[in-house]
C-alpha cells in the first residue's frame, strides 16, 4: 500500500505513542453508570436475559464483556479501556483507508484521521469505560461503508454482516446500512437503479432486526430511560448541542461546569482553534455545491439522527465522528491556493484539541480516584465486613458535568465502588438513596435508625467527598 512520506511519518507516531496512550487510559476508574451497566463484570448466574433486549438496549457484545471481565475482576476496567482503544485505533485506520477509497489526497486524509483521533468529539467515548458500544457501533459501521466502496466479489456481504454486528454492538449501528449505499452514489461508485436496490435491501435488514428484537423476550421493561425527550425545542437544542460537541476544540470543561471554570484556558483554546473552523466553513458553505460533500454532510446527520431524537450527551458525538473526520478532509481537498494556511490553522486546531483532551482526561481521572478513596475510606472504618449496607447520599445541589466532573457520590457509585473494591465479598446486600441537605439536617437520625430496624449492619453517610459509616 502506498503512503505519502507524512503518512509513514504519522503511522510510526501513532504506533509508537499508542501503548502509551493505551496506559493512560487504564488508570481512569469507574463513576457514575459504570457500576450499573452491562459492561461491569456481571456474576448473575441467569445469563441469557442480558443477551435479549434488555430495558431499552439489546447489547449482546456489551453483555458478553460483563461476563468476560467477571471471569477475573482485576480485567476491569482495564480490559474495557483496551477495547475502546483497540476500537478507537482501528476506526482511525479505516478513516484513512476511506480517505483513499474517497480519493482524498494525502493532506487532507492526514486531516481527517487526525480530527478522529485527536478532536474532543472522541472524549466522552474514548475516556469511557462503559462505551465500548458507541466505539465499536462507529469502527464497524465504517468497514461496513468500507467494504461497499470496495470492488470486492463479497463486498455487499461484508456491507451486511458488518452492519448488522454494528447494529447489535449499538442501536445506531444500523444507520450505516443505508448510509453505505448513499455515499457509493455520491462518489459514483453506484448507479441510480442500484441505489434504490441496495436502500431497499438495508430497510429490509432493518425491518427484520426490529421484527426479531420485538419477538424474543424482554427484561426488565419497567427501566426509566432517561434518553427519552419531547418537543420539538429539545431537538433543536439537540443539533446545536451536536454541532458544538463535533466540530469545536475549546474547553467545555468551563463552559458546562461552572465550578471549574477557566476563563483564560478557554479564551485560549477558543483562539486557537477558531481560524481552522472560519476557514472550514468559508471552504464548507462553497464546496456545498458538489454531490460527496453536500452527500456527506446528510449522512453524517443520518448517523448521528437516533441521539438527536432523544437526549444528546457529550459521548453521542462520537457516533458520526467518522464521517465528520472525513467531510473536513473532503472539504480541505484540493486547496493548494491555500495549503500553507489551512496546515497552519490545523496545527494550531490540534493544540488547542490536546490541550482540551488534556484537562478532560485529568478530571475524569480524578473523578475515578475519588470514588477509590471514598470506597476505601469505608473499609478502613467498617469495624468488620458489612453484611446488608445501605448508602445515604446528601444531595448538596453540586453540579455534574458528563463522566469528566462527576458528583463525589456518583464516582463512589452509591456504595458499589466499596463492592468493587472489596472483590466482591461484601457488602452482600446494598441499597441506597438520595437526600437533600435540608432532609439530612432534619432526618438523618431517623433514616439511619429505620434502616438498623430493617436489618441493616452498616449505613454509610455520603456528605462530599466524606463517607462517615455508621453501626448500630
Amino acid at each position: 500500500m502506498i503512503m505519502s512520506k507524512s503518512e509513514r511519518i504519522l503511522a510510526i507516531v501513532v504506533v509508537a505513542l499508542a501503548p502509551l496512550a493505551v496506559y493512560a487510559l487504564t488508570l481512569l476508574q469507574p463513576t457514575f453508570d459504570d457500576w450499573t451497566y452491562l459492561t461491569y463484570p456481571n456474576e448473575d448466574p441467569h445469563r441469557l436475559k442480558y443477551f435479549m433486549p434488555y430495558g431499552d438496549y439489546w447489547r449482546p457484545i456489551d453483555a458478553l464483556v460483563g461476563y468476560v471481565v467477571a471471569t477475573d475482576l482485576r480485567l476491569f476496567p482495564a480490559l474495557n479501556h483496551i477495547l475502546v482503544a483497540i476500537g478507537h485505533l482501528a476506526g482511525a485506520c479505516m478513516v484513512w483507508l476511506l480517505g483513499r477509497r474517497m480519493t482524498l489526497s494525502a493532506p487532507s486524509r492526514i486531516v481527517a484521521t487526525l480530527f478522529f483521533l485527536l478532536s474532543p468529539a472522541m472524549l466522552g467515548t474514548v475516556l469511557g469505560i462503559d462505551s465500548i458500544n458507541q466505539v465499536f457501533s462507529s469502527t464497524l459501521g465504517l468497514i461496513a461503508l468500507w467494504a461497499y466502496l470496495g470492488h470486492s466479489a463479497a463486498r455487499l456481504w461484508l456491507w451486511a454482516v458488518m452492519g448488522v454486528i454494528a447494529t447489535f454492538a449499538k442501536e445506531n449501528g444500523m444507520m450505516w446500512l443505508p448510509i453505505a449505499p448513499l455515499l457509493g452514489y455520491a462518489f459514483r461508485m453506484t448507479d441510480r437503479k442500484m441505489l434504490l436496490r441496495h436502500l431497499a435491501v438495508a430497510a429490509g435488514i432493518i425491518s427484520a432486526y426490529l421484527l426479531i428484537r420485538h419477538s424474543l423476550p424482554h427484561y426488565n421493561i419497567q427501566e426509566n430511560n432517561v434518553y427519552a425527550v419531547g418537543g420539538i425545542m429539545p431537538r433543536v437544542a439537540n443539533v446545536a448541542k451536536f454541532l458544538i460537541l463535533t466540530f469545536a476544540s475549546v474547553d467545555f470543561i468551563s463552559i458546562f461546569h461552572p465550578a471549574d471554570r477557566t476563563m483564560p484556558f478557554l479564551l485560549l483554546t477558543i483562539a486557537l482553534s477558531a481560524p481552522f473552523l472560519v476557514m472550514l466553513a468559508m471552504r464548507g458553505a462553497q464546496s456545498m455545491r458538489s454531490r460527496e460533500p453536500l452527500m456527506l454532510a446528510l449522512t453524517v446527520l443520518m448517523a448521528a439522527s437516533p441521539h438527536l431524537l432523544t437526549v444528546f450527551s457529550t459521548m453521542h458525538a462520537y457516533a458520526a465522528l467518522g464521517l465528520v473526520a472525513l467531510l473536513v478532509g473532503r472539504v480541505i481537498d484540493h486547496d493548494a491556493a491555500r495549503r500553507r494556511t489551512l496546515a497552519i490553522t490545523f496545527a494550531l486546531y490540534m493544540l488547542s484539541a490536546l490541550m482540551v483532551d488534556a484537562r478532560h482526561y485529568m478530571k475524569a481521572y480524578r473523578s475515578g480516584i475519588t470514588g477509590r478513596q471514598m470506597a476505601d475510606a469505608v473499609i478502613r472504618q467498617a469495624p468488620k465486613p458489612a453484611r446488608k449496607a445501605w448508602c445515604v447520599c446528601i444531595d448538596n445541589g453540586e453540579q455534574k458535568y458528563s463522566s469528566f466532573c462527576v458528583i463525589p457520590y456518583d464516582a463512589f457509585g452509591w456504595g458499589n465502588a466499596v463492592y468493587w473494591r472489596t472483590r466482591h465479598r461484601w457488602p452482600n446486600t446494598l441499597g441506597s438513596e438520595i437526600v437533600t441537605a435540608a432532609d439530612a439536617r432534619h432526618g438523618l437520625d431517623s433514616i439511619v435508625r429505620a434502616k438498623w430496624h430493617e436489618g441493616y449492619d452498616q449505613v454509610w453517610v455520603v456528605n462530599g467527598r466524606d463517607v462517615k459509616v455508621i453501626t448500630p
